[in-house]
């Protein structure tokens, strides 16, 4: 029985070990960074960042309602940190060093 409930209680973090596709949107204009897909795998540890046709690797943070994506340069000049709220679509991004800035959007989840 202890078995059968320790199963069931790692079920949800199983079910949300599968890969996550988001398609983040780009508001009046802001960053074009902001105008991204997310891609979470490896259970949600690992991903990458699609910008204009590039495949960036990203670390990935999942949280409770919410997913962070956190990518650096190929040099390192800047960094780009996306935050996902799972629950209703809204994200943040940041950008620092090269590039700067920061800005809110909607992102839609692709199922598979």
């Amino acid at each position: 029985m202890k078995k059968a409930l320790l199963l069931l209680a790692f079920t949800p973090t199983m079910a949300l070990a599968q890969e996550r596709t988001f398609n983040c949107e780009v508001p009046n204009g802001n960053l074009p960074e902001m105008a991204a897909t997310l891609v979470s795998a490896n259970g949600g540890k690992a991903g990458y960042v699609l910008l204009d046709g590039e495949k960036k690797e990203a670390n990935v943070y999942p949280g409770l309602n919410a997913v962070t994506f956190l990518m650096f340069a190929d040099d390192f000049s800047y960094t780009l940190n996306y935050n996902v709220n799972v629950e209703n679509g809204e994200y943040n991004v940041s950008a620092s060093g090269a590039k700067s800035g920061w800005g809110r959007g909607t992102c839609t989840e692709v199922t598979q």
